[in-house]
């Protein structure tokens, strides 16, 4: 038998304890699957499906105007550019410009595995023409039958 929450969602984990808490949006108690520790605000099913899933910093992962950018130099032109990852070494690194053209000219490439792929599957078809099952015809076997009654 499948248990169901409050609003006949299916339970993630049936298994789970529940803990009473009070929801920081409406008020109203709510049962949550954690033991709240008071140092963040909880928040009833109802609530939260609003509010949206926050990330692991608390913060809606919609909200990127606070991400964190680093300097660093392209690998290809050697301007000086931001990017919003930690450099590390082995791992190469574009301006947004460079990036961008690496990006148009692997599009590029996809129109000729297009031609590839036609050439494949003209030759699958071929393949597959050989593999068919010869029909013998019967008709000159039925005509010898007749001929020597």
């Amino acid at each position: 038998m499948m248990n169901f929450n409050r609003d006949r969602r299916p339970a993630r984990n049936s298994d789970r304890p529940m803990y009473k808490a009070v929801c920081a949006s409406c008020g109203q108690d709510c049962d949550v699957p954690f033991r709240p520790s008071g140092d963040r605000p909880v928040y009833c099913s109802r609530c939260f499906d609003e509010k949206g899933r926050p990330d692991s910093r608390g913060s809606n992962r919609s909200d990127r105007g606070d991400r964190r950018m680093f300097e660093a130099i392209c690998d290809k032109c050697g301007n000086k550019c931001t990017v919003p990852f930690q450099p590390t070494s082995g791992k190469p690194i574009f301006c947004s410009r460079c990036f961008e053209e690496k990006n148009d000219r692997g599009s590029r490439s996809n129109e000729n595995y297009k031609e590839h792929f036609i050439a494949l599957n003209n030759k699958l078809d071929k393949i597959l023409r050989i593999l068919e099952p010869v029909v013998v015809k019967k008709t000159k076997a039925k005509k010898a039958a007749l001929v020597k009654k």
